[in-house]
């Protein structure tokens, strides 16, 4: 599951800092690794609000079914409370796997 737009730049609209890739670019990469699917999802009001146990509960659990779960380190930086999601991912049998940043991360 991927973002669009990004949160930062829901949140900080023209002071988003830039991208890395364009949305197309993330597909095109993706494609290229062992993921089952990709599901794209409008950030929107919805998610600027939806707490982490929510978010896990609503979505990951009772929504999508989610087995297998990687998160990027700047998710968790960015949005504390999904810090919480390799415990809350532990009480519903999701694997977990949190990217960490070399230099960012300790």
């Amino acid at each position: 599951m991927i973002f669009e737009p990004q949160p930062l730049e829901y949140f900080l609209g023209d002071n988003a800092p830039s991208r890395l890739m364009c949305l197309r670019e993330k597909v095109i990469e993706f494609a290229k690794l062992p993921v089952d699917s990709l599901l794209i999802v409008r950030f929107n009001r919805y998610f600027a609000n939806c707490d982490a146990e929510q978010f896990i509960d609503d979505i990951l659990i009772n929504k999508l079914n989610v087995k297998h779960l990687v998160i990027g380190m700047i998710f968790i930086l960015v949005r504390r409370d999904v810090a919480i999601l390799p415990c809350s991912g532990k009480r519903a049998n999701i694997m977990v796997l949190v990217l960490k940043i070399p230099g960012l991360t300790r």
